[in-house]
């Protein structure tokens, strides 16, 4: 990392607020999403879900499925190919698993008939005993939900760094408490839908809002049993995604339809299927224990992991590695010791959400710092100063670490916050309305070279003859606004207005491979692909212009507008439309094409070290909340969030700031209030009328800062930036509240009505923690 250039950033269209492409069609309705989508012939798909969250499957009998007039497809695991992805077949086969689970499907001419196609389908069940929780998982003789997997432990893995023993008895105090995060849902506007339409040859043409078209691709290659090039994927637009839109059995399904009625099938989730049978947010406990020295240095961390990941096994995996190990590298920590396990329960299958287990693992160790501040008269801003990795640091995980930016923000966010005059005394008279500031801090990767030896990205630039750009790329816009971003890039590369660029939908067929929108990676490994494409049109422009004006390309100036002029010689100027419109007419050019693929000089983490450099650039974010708890209710009243993020050189500030406050929003409702609810199996609240998903009334002042950092190894100085503040608003909160009541928080939500009954406990102000300090004595904060 490095200051950036000096006098400003020096870009023309890069730092600026541009607006995003698909602005105008998405306000003007005039975007298709997948449900807006319609074929000749298209049929109406549905799926019979189970009602039992465990029951084996004795027989399904869709006879009178098939009478139902309209009715062009029934379909059950019978009817499909037995292959698996991520652990789960595209229908259940011997058993449901959860309350949910796919069992048939059918396609008809109409909803009501699909519908009624569905209520006439008999299945014979066999209800088993239901594992619903993780300590009915764990026990001894506890029925396995999987064959084979005693304990229905699905994976696990420990780690040691350094000695753990002896970071324990460095440390002057102590601290250890056992946490929980719980389990959210994405709560996009846009449904899971999947439009599947196959042709005479056997070719499939899918339409799905997945955040990663060539993945999915692979899926269904994999499950349907096609090849690969027999399927073309196509994403239209997005209605949000926030990590769900990953591969569903629901797309599988629906090319099943089809391929059974010869027909276009539309599959749609219903609201209610969103929240019983998408992929919510991993939940986890963590037991936790950390020490340090009387100076505020971290001594020792030793951490108990274990994810509930539902019914089917999916990406937790990942995202309990994530979960687990990430926030190691926030900090200088040397000694640490992790075990983490992942066990199956009958619950609907969990996986990626914005963070991809960031905010579970981040949120106890941002926790216990502020306790163990605490203990040793430290500033909780101070200590993390303390600690925070450098610039040349390599983390105990071998993160490559190249810049202060975690420093940075921290000092930022307090002084934007008003740390020192707004953080209560811990003396202070208790009253009605309490008013405290809590901070929290984050790092995410900028890429993750997890999927083979490959985390790179394609582009293709084609410059037409009228000087106007098309920028194709395998990675699709989720709605993050990356399709803006690429066509930044490539207008400041090239030197041509952002409204020359064109960046059409992710279409398999025509579009170069790319792997899709995780990890915050697009802006990074896709941006660079994309400057390199542009840089090498932009040497194919100079060259034709040289051969125009039968000069050198070392003679060969730029105006403002771009136009090309042999130096010293001004009067005469060719536009990039000229010069792109000869080259179409000129021996042995054509099109001016630039095609450049980016990979990133990092490695494969070993699967039993877990250790490696995984990303070539980590992105930091700093949250500071100022916020009220009413103490009679138990309300938390959020006046202000301020938050400071290293993201290099952001792109487009106003993109940017967008992330960043629908971050916010997201993490307070992780934070404060969101959680599925469940009896017996059963989701109890399904829907926005009953989920207490944050609304526009709800959200706070939140002011979006940036730390002045360019960084080497993405496109113009930028890394990622959005997913890596989710991990940081649940314990600015929860700190906050402490700060503001002195009670401490290690379940969320932290809704009013735990935080009132915590209230209620003797000693107003003590906290709930336990503290071992260096001489063994155990007491109450």
């Amino acid at each position: 990392m490095k200051a950036a250039p000096a006098g400003g950033h020096g870009f023309k269209v890069i730092g600026s607020s541009v607006r995003r492409l698909d602005a105008a069609s998405k306000v003007t309705g005039k975007a298709e999403y997948v449900p807006d989508l319609q074929l000749p012939g298209t049929l109406t798909g549905k799926v019979l879900r189970s009602p039992y969250p465990h029951a084996r499957i004795l027989a399904v009998d869709t006879a009178g499925a098939r009478k139902v007039p309209g009715v062009k497809a029934v379909i059950t695991a019978a009817d499909v190919p037995a292959g698996r992805h991520l652990g789960q077949n595209i229908l259940a086969v011997d058993k449901a698993r959860f309350i949910g689970d796919e069992i048939a499907a059918v396609a008809a001419v109409s909803e009501d008939a699909a519908e009624e196609a569905v209520r006439a389908i008999r299945v014979e069940w066999e209800p088993l005993p239901a594992i619903l929780s993780i300590d009915q998982a764990l026990e001894e003789g506890a029925p396995e939900i999987h064959a084979g997997q005693k304990n229905n432990i699905a994976e696990a893995f420990d780690i040691t760094r350094g000695d753990i023993q002896e970071g324990f008895r460095e440390a002057h105090a102590v601290c250890e408490d056992e946490f929980e995060t719980q389990e959210v849902i994405h709560c996009a506007l846009g449904r899971h839908a999947c439009l599947a339409s196959p042709d005479p040859s056997g070719r499939l043409t899918v339409w799905t809002p997945d955040k990663s078209p060539f993945l999915a691709r692979s899926a269904l290659s994999r499950l349907l049993q096609i090849p690969a090039g027999m399927i073309r994927v196509i994403q239209p637009a997005v209605g949000g995604g926030f990590g769900g839109n990953r591969f569903l059995p629901l797309y599988a399904i629906c090319g099943a339809l089809a391929l059974k009625a010869g027909r276009p099938v539309k599959l749609v989730n219903t609201r209610e299927e969103e929240s019983t049978a998408t992929r919510p947010r991993l939940p986890v406990r963590i037991r936790l224990r950390m020490g340090v020295r009387r100076d505020g240095a971290i001594t020792a961390k030793r951490a108990e992991v274990i994810g509930d990941c539902g019914a089917y096994l999916g990406l937790n995996p990942s995202i309990l590695e994530v979960a687990a190990c990430r926030v190691d590298s926030l900090y200088r920590i040397r000694n640490l010791e992790t075990k983490a396990s992942l066990v199956y329960t009958n619950t609907t299958p969990k996986g990626a959400f914005r963070g991809f287990g960031n905010p579970q693992g981040t949120f106890p160790v941002e926790t216990i710092l502020d306790a163990l501040a605490e203990e040793i008269g430290m500033d909780p801003v101070e200590l993390r100063l303390r600690n925070a990795v450098q610039a040349g640091d390599v983390t105990a995980h071998g993160w490559k670490i190249s810049g202060p930016g975690l420093t940075e923000c921290l000092k930022k966010a307090s002084a934007a916050v008003g740390w020192e005059s707004k953080r209560r005394p811990r003396e202070a008279a208790p009253s009605p309305v309490e008013r405290g500031v809590g901070i929290g801090c984050a790092i995410h990767v900028s890429g993750n070279r997890v999927m083979g030896d490959f985390d790179g990205s394609t582009a293709i630039i084609q410059l037409h003859e009228d000087g106007r750009a098309a920028v194709i790329t395998g990675e699709g816009e989720v709605g993050q606004g990356s399709s803006t971003t690429f066509a930044q890039i490539t207008a400041e590369t090239i030197g041509i207005p952002v409204s020359s660029v064109h960046v059409p939908d992710v279409d398999t067929d025509y579009s170069p491979y790319g792997m899709g929108a995780f990890a915050d990676r697009l802006t990074v490994i896709a941006g660079n692909a994309v400057r390199l494409a542009a840089e090498e049109v932009r040497k194919q422009l100079f060259d034709v212009a040289a051969e125009m004006f039968e000069a050198r390309v070392d003679e060969l100036e730029r105006d403002e507008e771009g136009s090309f002029y042999v130096r010293g010689h001004p009067t005469r100027r060719l536009t990039v439309a000229q010069v792109a419109g000869k080259a179409f007419k000129m021996r042995n050019r054509g099109a001016l094409i630039g095609k450049a693929t980016f990979d990133p000089d990092t490695v494969i983490v070993d699967p039993a070290t877990k250790y490696g450099n995984i990303s070539p650039d980590y992105s930091f974010a700093v949250y500071a909340v100022d916020l009220e708890v009413h103490r009679r209710t138990g309300r938390v009243r959020i006046n202000k969030v301020v938050v400071v993020h290293d993201a290099g050189t952001p792109l487009n500030p106003v993109n940017a700031a967008g992330q960043i406050e629908g971050t916010a929003g997201q993490g307070l409702g992780f934070a404060l209030g969101e959680v599925i609810l469940r009896e017996n199996g059963q989701v109890l609240n399904p829907g926005f009328l009953s989920y207490a998903v944050p609304t526009a009334l709800d959200m706070p002042d939140v002011e979006s800062l940036f730390t002045d950092t360019y960084e080497d190894g993405g496109p113009f100085g930028a890394k990622g930036l959005g997913e890596t503040g989710m991990a940081a608003v649940a314990p600015a909160v929860i700190n906050a509240v402490y700060n503001a009541v002195g009670v401490r928080i290690n379940k969320l939500p932290a809704s009013r009505e735990r935080l009132w009954q915590l209230l209620q406990r003797p000693g107003g102000r003590r906290s709930s923690r336990k503290v071992t300090n260096i001489s063994g004595r155990e007491s109450l904060g």
